[in-house]
């Protein structure tokens, strides 16, 4: 008896049925706290004689069950099929010149599969998540901490951040946007996963190039440098009036 818990299912991929779950041969298949999005021709398909109880779960374009949602998940980059020669350009999977991109499945902070998952779920001894995250964090700061939906688990740290410059001039030469951001005490270098980019909110960008940084921040925390391409962001947000941004990492 198959049985899904805690997992995500995104960017898949079928020839014909079931993108994301096929099931066939009177299965009787179980999905809890599962996030299955992105996937085509369908999330989940089943044969007539088969049985897929889904609860507490986002299936994209809904399934009945106990409290399951279809909502945009929010991860913070889907994966997608790209031009080899050109990585910014999105081709089909069946072009000769496909490369497979990949996602940054975690959630963003405002993502409703944030301790969306089962109430009465018991997180087991030391039991983590993809990212080696303790499970059962109260990820929407109510006072309640309940299992989010998918692989990983929101365990967000408060820090303040710093943008520069504050006022943005259009035509000025500068090319980048700096976002350092300040983190907490007790966050070392080496806690912290380089090689995954800031976003940029609300443009979606991701950051060119950041660095990690030690010792001479406020009250010497750990500091992350980013640097984001000004045009890029010019295009998305319009017009003059201010407008409030914020990286995700």
């Amino acid at each position: 008896r198959p049985e899904f818990a805690l997992c995500t299912i995104s960017g898949n991929l079928a020839s014909e049925s079931g993108g994301g779950i096929y099931c066939e041969d009177s299965l009787e298949t179980t999905i809890t706290n599962t996030i299955i999005w992105d996937s085509y021709p369908e999330q989940i398909k089943k044969d007539d004689d088969s049985t897929v109880l889904v609860t507490y779960s986002d299936v994209q374009g809904g399934w009945l069950g106990d409290d399951n949602i279809d909502e945009d998940p929010c991860f913070a980059a889907l994966g997608y099929w790209a031009d080899v020669n050109d990585t910014n350009i999105i081709v089909e999977p069946s072009d000769p010149n496909a490369v497979w991109m990949d996602g940054n499945y975690r959630l963003l902070p405002f993502s409703l599969c944030i301790d969306a998952g089962d109430p009465d779920y018991i997180a087991g001894p030391n039991e983590t998540d993809l990212d080696g995250n303790p499970r059962m964090v109260d990820g929407n700061d109510d006072g309640n901490s309940v299992v989010d939906m998918g692989a990983y688990e929101s365990n967000p740290v408060d820090a303040s951040l710093q943008i520069l410059p504050r006022v943005i001039n259009r035509r000025a030469g500068r090319q980048y946007i700096i976002a350092i951001v300040h983190l907490p005490e007790g966050i070392r270098r080496s806690d912290i996963d380089a090689n995954e980019p800031l976003i940029l909110y609300p443009s979606l960008i991701e950051a060119e190039r950041q660095y990690i940084l030690g010792g001479r921040g406020r009250a010497g925390n750990t500091r992350v440098l980013a640097f984001f391409d000004k045009a890029e962001l010019m295009v998305t947000v319009g017009g003059n009036d201010p407008t409030l941004l914020q990286a995700v990492g």
